[in-house]
């Protein structure tokens, strides 16, 4: 009597034991499902790095996005150009010059370059400016992947390699037929990203700023009215107008650094087209309204 009780409670024991090892599967089993579909959706990782070497493997590929997405040749830099100025930025570097320095990100999601970002940093300004920022919109990854990475990266090297950075600055061309004073989908976009990655507000200059044409020597090339954003990386953020002098520092390293150093590489260009940068910069300023006022 003894035994087959025995032999009945351990028999119970072991069904219980298999309804909890089953109940238990079960849960994993759906939790690992949940996860598989959690990882399915998680947009594909984004990697970022800095490219010095004007031979790079993937600057041929990250310069095709870039074409493809910047769809106006006279506001696209050439292949040559960018790898003229990376090697410039090496000889700059090997002789302790920073008075410039030259920023290309490549963003990669695999093996595929789907993001292409090119900025200046001037020492002697204090101003990083801020070339392309662009995003391979036919890659189903590029459109997954987030362009924050970029701005994060750009923003912690930027902190790391030159912490006295006071300010930064990029150009956003005029939508045709939009009230000029009407928020920009691209401003705030990026906006968000400084403020979220870096604590940078960025608002729109409130005044007539003119992109100077882009050479002097094609008549078909005009000078025309985009948006100017700017931001404090060091001190207090924006609030609603800015100083006329702080605004005439930050078009001075747009207009005589940014634009002025184009055709460097052909001295007989070169100055001609500094002094038309220098003449623009002055008559600019010279209109700015006392303080200027900020569009967010």
């Amino acid at each position: 009597m003894f035994t087959e009780t025995f032999w009945t409670a351990v028999g119970s024991i072991a069904a219980a034991i298999a309804v909890i090892g089953a109940f238990v599967g079960w849960i994993v089993t759906r939790r690992s499902a949940r996860a598989s579909r959690r990882a399915v959706n998680l947009p594909p990782k984004l990697l970022v790095r800095r490219v010095v070497d004007p031979e790079d493997e993937d600057l041929r590929a990250a310069y095709d996005v870039y074409e493809k997405e910047i769809e106006n040749e006279s506001e696209r830099d050439s292949f040559s150009d960018i790898q003229r100025w990376l090697d410039e930025a090496a000889i700059a570097r090997a002789s302790g010059d920073h008075t410039l320095d030259e920023y290309l990100l490549i963003g990669t999601v695999g093996a595929k370059v789907c993001a292409f970002f090119y900025g200046q940093y001037y020492s002697s300004h204090r101003v990083f400016l801020v070339g392309y920022l662009v995003i391979d919109h036919e890659s189903q990854d590029a459109r997954r992947a987030t362009s924050a990475e970029m701005v994060r990266f750009m923003f912690a090297t930027l902190g790391r390699e030159h912490p006295e950075c006071a300010g930064v600055v990029f150009e956003l061309a005029l939508e045709p037929g939009k009230d000029p004073r009407a928020r920009i989908g691209k401003q705030q976009r990026f906006g968000v990203l400084a403020r979220t990655v870096a604590h940078v507000a960025l608002k729109r200059l409130d005044f007539e700023y003119r992109q100077p044409r882009l050479s002097l020597w094609y008549p078909n090339l005009t000078e025309e009215r985009q948006h100017l954003v700017y931001g404090r990386v060091i001190g207090p953020p924006l609030g609603t107008y800015l100083d006329k002098q702080e605004v005439a520092q930050v078009l001075d390293a747009v207009y005589n650094c940014w634009y002025g150093d184009y055709y460097q590489n052909d001295p007989s260009k070169d100055a001609e087209y500094r002094q038309y940068v220098r003449e623009l910069h002055k008559e600019v300023v010279s209109s700015l309204p006392d303080p200027v006022p900020l569009l967010t």
